[in-house]
């Protein structure tokens, strides 16, 4: 299975998932010797699935054979779209800023309750992670500072001014910079910290961030009748 995994990677392909039973194939022997798998899935490249954000792919059950039919869905539903509240947590690109060691040290300096030793390291750690938070959401958008910067430079370059040529240098540096940090944060999203940053992984890492989505949302639950329910106020 692990060559399996290496050649998708290799392939530039994704598991797009599933609706229904987790198991694709079966052995139809009785007793200790019956043998379930998942041997069938649908796989595609990352531009595919850019191009198909919605498609489903569903496991049909059939009683004439024992592998099970997928049945894939371009244009299926997006599932259930309620924005859930996501904790803050301390993220990566944070690291890279300048501010953000003076901010820890700032906080960290305080006095803390009084109390045991571990309350008192768990209030400074609450503390820091309160002001990271605040100070991050003063920060804006990465993507919109990143635009702003580009059409810095494209007014800065169309100028033809050598006396620009540092101001140029320090906003190139910026938007590298800025990139940096987008890339870190979509990396840290998508849980893959196998794969090192600094290699213009952003795509990769935004496509295995909504994939995680997707197998963390929840399309509907059965409910005591048996009943498939999907909107907001069934569930």
């Amino acid at each position: 299975m692990e060559a399996f995994r290496n050649a998708l990677l290799h392939c530039g392909l994704i598991d797009l998932g599933y609706r229904g039973n987790i198991f694709t194939w079966q052995n139809g022997r009785p007793g200790d010797a019956f043998v379930q798998e998942r041997l069938d899935r649908a796989c595609a490249t990352l531009d595919w699935r850019e191009r198909f954000p919605h498609v489903v792919v569903n496991h049909l059950q059939v009683s004439y054979s024992d592998h099970d039919p997928i049945f894939i869905i371009i244009n299926g539903s997006a599932g259930n779209t309620r924005r859930k509240k996501i904790p803050k947590r301390f993220e990566e690109k944070w690291a890279i800023h300048p501010e953000c060691e003076a901010i820890i040290q700032e906080v960290w300096s305080r006095e803390p309750p009084r109390g045991s030793p571990m309350f008192r390291l768990f209030s400074k750690i609450r503390d820091c992670r309160m002001a990271l938070v605040a100070w991050s959401q003063n920060m804006g958008s990465t993507g919109t500072r990143i635009e702003e910067k580009k059409q810095q430079l494209q007014t800065l370059t169309a100028q033809n001014d050598p006396a620009n040529l540092e101001l140029i240098q320090k906003v190139r540096d910026d938007i590298n910079t800025l990139l940096y940090q987008e890339e870190l944060a979509w990396r840290q999203c998508s849980r893959s910290i196998w794969l090192p940053a600094s290699n213009k992984n952003t795509k990769f890492f935004h496509q295995r961030a909504s994939q995680c989505c997707r197998k963390n949302n929840i399309d509907g639950l059965l409910d005591e009748g048996g009943r498939w329910c999907t909107s907001d106020a069934e569930i």
